[in-house]
This record gives structure tokens, sequence and C-alpha cells, in this order.
């Protein structure tokens, strides 16, 4: 993934770009956080897909809790977490809730191994694809049109 934002035409060349990047070996954690972070804010920088890194394969590969849905999470960090404590962290806890909610209802379960059985292999990394997809199509549904995020911040 590059460090310059990426301009995408349409909600599905963002699903596009984000499988793409995953079946070329980016984690789950990362491309979520870091195509649809670029999707939502024209400044983001795709350099902090560092913070995702240690996400992918259920924390680094230990099939704990779901890649895709902790890269959701930061994401709605991102766009809506609060730098002070005399922020409010109300929206940030309502759609990472809803996420959390719909992302359980429509896959199943919320770890890894839910989705792997740990077993890392191409057969399953094909499966994670299909779940990938799928919380970034929950994320796009629940969080308002782009851009959330402006130039010179929110």
């Amino acid at each position: 993934m590059s460090t310059m934002n990426p301009s995408y035409e349409n909600r599905d060349a963002v699903l596009r770009s984000l499988v793409d990047d995953f079946l070329q070996g980016h984690h789950c954690s990362e491309v979520v956080f870091v195509k649809l972070a670029q999707w939502y804010d024209d400044t983001f920088d795709a350099r902090l897909m560092r913070l995702a890194t240690g996400f992918g394969g259920g924390i680094a590969e230990s099939a704990d809790v779901c890649g895709a849905l902790v890269g959701g999470i930061m994401l709605i960090g991102h766009l809506y977490g609060r730098t002070a404590l005399s922020e409010s962290q109300k929206d940030c806890w309502r759609y990472s809730r809803l996420f959390r909610d719909r992302f359980l209802k429509e896959l199943g379960g919320t770890s890894c191994f839910h989705f792997t059985k740990g077993q890392f292999n191409p057969a399953n990394h094909r499966k994670c694809a299909d779940v990938v997809t799928k919380a970034a199509e929950i994320l796009l549904d629940l969080l308002p049109e782009p851009p959330v995020v402006r130039s010179g911040g929110r």
C-alpha cells in the first residue's frame, strides 16, 4: 500500500482495492483500517498501517479476536475517537458497538479462530477475504458518507 491517498471513484472501487491488497499479502486488520481510512479521510497517512500490523491473524496468528473486526474499530477510533479527556467518546463507542454487533450477527463470530480454526493456509485465506469484504461492507453501510475527516481536522 502506498503512503499516498488513492482517489476511489466509489465504494465498489474501495472494496476491490481492499480485497486485492489482502490477497496480495496484507493483513486483514491492515486493509480494513487503511483502505477505509483513505476513503473517509482525505488526509490519512497510510504509514499508520503499522498500528494494525500486529492484529493480523487474530493478533500475530494467535487466532484471537478477528483482525478485520479490530481494523474496523481502529477506523472508527480514527474517525470518531477522542484526543483529550474533555472530548466525548459517545460516537466512537456507539459506532464501535454497532459494528461489533452487526459483525457478530452477520458472520457468526468475532474470533479469528471462528473463521480459520487456527489454520493459516490458502483455503482459509480465501475465507478471510470474504470476512474482510463483509467487515468493510458493514462499515460502509454503518458510517456516514466520506469525507468524515477533512483537511485540518474534524
